[in-house]
């Protein structure tokens, strides 16, 4: 994953970001912290929580990489508490009838 970025952030990179350099990298960034924190119990799992670990030390250095991963983290973790507050509201619906 990490080789990935970095080599979809060189100059001269073909792909899909545009032509290479800083928006290759973003992009891969993106697609990997989608397909890991897609998995409803990402925040559970060792295997996950180790190559989002790995992530944030690629991106220890690049400011804009470390503010991608933590804008996806936040909207993450809102949508997971919103669906635990979600249940909640709907199990003492429940209970009342």
């Amino acid at each position: 994953m990490q080789t990935q970025i970095e080599e979809a952030s060189t100059p001269g990179f073909v792909g899909g970001g545009g032509g290479g350099g800083a928006g290759g990298g973003e992009m891969v960034l993106k697609f990997w912290l989608e397909v890991l924190l897609s998995c409803p119990t990402w925040h559970k799992e060792g295997n996950i929580l180790f190559l989002l670990n790995n992530l944030c030390m690629a991106a220890f250095f690049n400011t804009k990489w470390a503010a991608i991963i933590q804008e996806k983290l936040s909207e993450s973790y809102q949508v997971r508490e919103g669906r635990e507050e979600g249940r909640k509201r709907g199990g003492g619906k429940r209970n009342e009838q």
